[in-house]
């Protein structure tokens, strides 16, 4: 058989499955990525040139928009002032910012005019004469001038010119060294390429070279000068012969481009050195593949081969010692074909028994062990002859440590006798199946309820076997008992709630009853009191005619001070009817939100207030009093014109004050003396000075409101009207102002 086998065939057939199959798909594999790579390294590098060039593009917009606001605000001061007044503005920003090397005013001749900071040579010049300046109009409010090389710093510098309107000029000379010194400092990052700025005709404005700027340097176009959208681009090009990466972008200020470029080479180095590395490994790879395979052919192939031909026969016999060698053959070949179909006739029944075997006995296992529950196997004195891994973790132990222990160790001190008996039971009927629930512990001491079930086999020598499958019930027993004590919770709170609702239904309708009574009670009082005030006030009316007709035939003295007596008793009669018919009213209309402007508005309409100036400083609020709200303004207002001697003013305002707002209302008045402020509020008073302070007060407890004088004798008098917490409120175009 071996003399059929060539191995010069084979060796083609190996070598043909590398090249074409691994080496050369391999290697353009590597190159298609290797260039994906550094194409997207390079599109990164330009991406960060022109991001570089526009950040510097930006700053250089910004330096010349700041000098010509400078020079705008110069121009400004040119028109509007005198030309002290500039002369001081130019030398004080100048001295300032040092933005500028010089400034200059021009009269509509271009004459200099001044000169800061001051040089006398150059006074009376004619800058149209100079190199680079021209007085030229446009859209822009400050011009600025092709760069030059300043005679005077030989630095390169810009004129930027503000035209005035008097056809003169202010012109700063701006010196471009911070910018020379900004790209210096970028160049010192080699990463960051090289860094130069030109103007629309190719000179150079800064360079990390400062001497190429001041010999007024000229770059060739490289096509980029043409390109200037605003946006910026990236270009290769020659520089200096050597070919370079060069992104650019616009400076739109000034038309000026601001230019970052990188060697070609330092972009592409690494890609071709990549290259380079990835052809060498893949031939030294190669190399060493083929003379590999050429020693490994015979070991590995061949050989093999012959020994498992032969091995044929004795698998025909049922010697399986080469099964493991057939069963790995590659069906590659005619004669690997051969063997396999030998091997699969003669070990195809063993191997698909041998398969079920360890199919089923993994099956088992793996129930048996991972199955959310506790399997126990115990002898016939409760000893464990076997747990379940599940179950042994889920008690905190391992299995090792529960078998050979007694199965009582895991059950609750308190269930363990009972455990014992279940256990005796289920030995004496071993035809039956039991159930029980009893509580384990666990390692860590925490108790669980576990509902079991227990049948008897029959096991080596017909020895009884226990077995024993537990189910965790604890959330259920606690579910139970949490529905029971609920239940009892329920049961009494529905009883408490039945008594409680006969008792209210008890109350409700004693309550309705008396508040029936109550009103027929006061319906028929208001009715006497009616009748009463009506018959009295008649009388009273009656009564004070006769008076004043009798005061026509009295002459003597005494007899008409008694007569006056009379007159003043009946006033007070009349006063006190009137507030017996004003305190009747209070509380018999329910308390209701009041707006205290409008209120307090209609409360002073009824008396003549105009020689009164008055200040109203309540916008919005609303206050929770009796309807009779309005009575105490009335009363307030009434006291000021009858007792505020020397009032010209009133004031109603509010504070707030911790949750409550305090209503002030004040006078300009000679105020209340200290020694009657105790007193102010009594009923005593009011029937002594007719205040009316005393129906105020009780009008405002109905809804908790307090009231308290606090003027200071001589400056006024002043009442605090505090409203508790809850008592007030804002309306709701008052909120949405705050």
């Amino acid at each position: 058989m071996q003399d059929n086998i060539s191995p010069r065939t084979l060796n083609a057939v190996i070598l043909r499955i590398i090249r074409f199959r691994l080496f050369i798909p391999l290697l353009l594999i590597s190159l298609i990525a290797l260039s994906a790579v550094g194409y997207w390294e390079i599109r990164m590098l330009e991406a960060s040139q022109l991001q570089v060039a526009q950040a510097q593009s930006r700053i250089v917009d910004q330096y010349l928009e700041h000098a010509g606001r400078m020079l705008d605000n110069l121009g400004r001061v040119a028109e509007s002032g005198s030309k002290e007044e500039l002369a001081r503005v130019m030398e004080s920003t100048w001295a300032a910012y040092r933005y500028y090397d010089t400034f200059y005013y021009l009269d509509p001749h271009s004459r200099i005019v001044m000169i800061t900071p001051p040089d006398p040579r150059y006074t009376g010049l004619d800058m149209s004469r100079m190199p680079y300046f021209r007085i030229e109009t446009g859209t822009e409010p400050v011009m600025i001038s092709r760069p030059f090389i300043s005679l005077r710093t030989g630095d390169p510098t810009v004129y930027l010119i503000r035209h005035l309107g008097d056809g003169g000029a202010v012109v700063g000379e701006l010196s471009l060294t911070s910018l020379e010194n900004e790209v210096t400092r970028l160049a010192e990052t080699p990463e960051n390429g090289v860094l130069y700025i030109l103007d629309q005709s190719g000179m150079l404005l800064a360079h990390p070279s400062p001497d190429l700027v001041r010999e007024q340097t000229f770059f060739p176009d490289p096509g980029f000068m043409k390109q200037q959208d605003g946006s910026g681009s990236t270009l290769v090009y020659k520089d200096s012969g050597t070919t370079v990466l060069g992104s650019f972008a616009a400076v739109k200020k000034a038309d000026w481009l601001v230019v970052n470029q990188i060697p070609l080479v330092t972009v592409i180095a690494p890609f071709l050195l990549g290259l380079i590395l990835l052809f060498a490994t893949f031939c030294i790879i190669w190399l060493v593949l083929v003379r590999d395979i050429q020693g490994q052919l015979e070991s590995r192939l061949i050989r093999p081969l012959v020994l498992l031909s032969r091995g044929t026969s004795a698998l025909s016999d049922g010697d399986f010692s080469h099964a493991r060698d057939l069963a790995e053959i590659p069906e590659t070949f005619a004669e690997l074909d051969r063997l396999a179909g030998d091997f699969v006739q003669m070990s195809l029944a063993l191997q698909a028994r041998q398969e079920a075997l360890e199919k089923s006995e993994r099956r088992y296992r793996s129930l048996y062990d991972e199955n959310p529950t506790l399997y126990f196997t115990l002898d016939k004195e409760g000893t464990i002859l076997s747990v379940n891994r599940y179950g042994a973790e889920y008690l905190g132990y391992t299995v090792s440590e529960l078998v050979g222990e007694s199965v009582t160790n895991v059950f609750y001190p308190d269930d363990k006798p009972l455990a014992r008996t279940h256990l005796q039971s289920c030995l004496a009927r071993p035809e039956e199946i039991f159930q029980w629930e009893l509580r384990k512990v666990r390692r860590d001491g925490s108790m669980l309820w576990v509902k079991e079930t227990a049948h008897v086999i029959s096991g080596e020598e017909n020895n009884p076997i226990v077995l024993i499958v537990c189910e965790d019930i604890t959330k259920r027993k606690q579910a139970e008992d949490e529905v029971t004590r609920t239940s009892e919770e329920l049961h009494a709170a529905y009883e408490e709630m039945t008594a409680n609702a006969q008792e209210l239904k008890q109350n409700y309708e004693e309550l309705h009853k008396s508040q029936d009574a109550l009103r027929q009670a006061r319906k028929k009082l208001t009715l006497l009191n009616h009748i009463a005030f009506t018959d009295i006030r008649s009388a009273i009316f009656t009564l004070s005619g006769y008076i004043q007709l009798e005061e026509s035939y009295i002459s003597d003295e005494k007899q008409r001070q008694y007569h006056d007596e009379m007159g003043t008793i009946a006033g007070k009669i009349e006063d006190t009817l009137n507030f017996a018919k004003t305190y009747q009213d209070l509380g018999i209309r329910p308390a209701c939100w009041q707006n205290v402007e409008q209120v307090f508005l209609f409360g002073i309409s009824h008396i003549n207030v105009l020689d009164l100036k008055r200040h109203i400083m309540v916008k919005e609020l609303e206050i929770y009093a009796d309807p009779m709200l309005e009575q105490v303004f009335f009363n307030l207002a009434k006291n000021v014109k009858q007792h505020s001697k020397g009032a010209t003013e009133i004031t109603i305002r509010y504070e707030n004050r911790d949750d409550s707002i305090i209503i002030f209302f004040e006078d300009n008045g000679e105020g209340i003396p200290e020694d009657e402020k105790e007193t102010l509020f009594e009923r005593k008073y009011e029937e002594r000075k007719g205040a009316g302070l005393f129906l105020i007060r009780e009008i405002l407890g109905i809804t908790n409101i307090t009231m308290k004088e606090t003027g200071k004798p001589g400056t006024g008098a002043r009442f605090e009207i505090l409203v508790p917490e809850g008592g007030w409120r804002f309306t709701r175009n008052r909120l949405d102002e705050e």
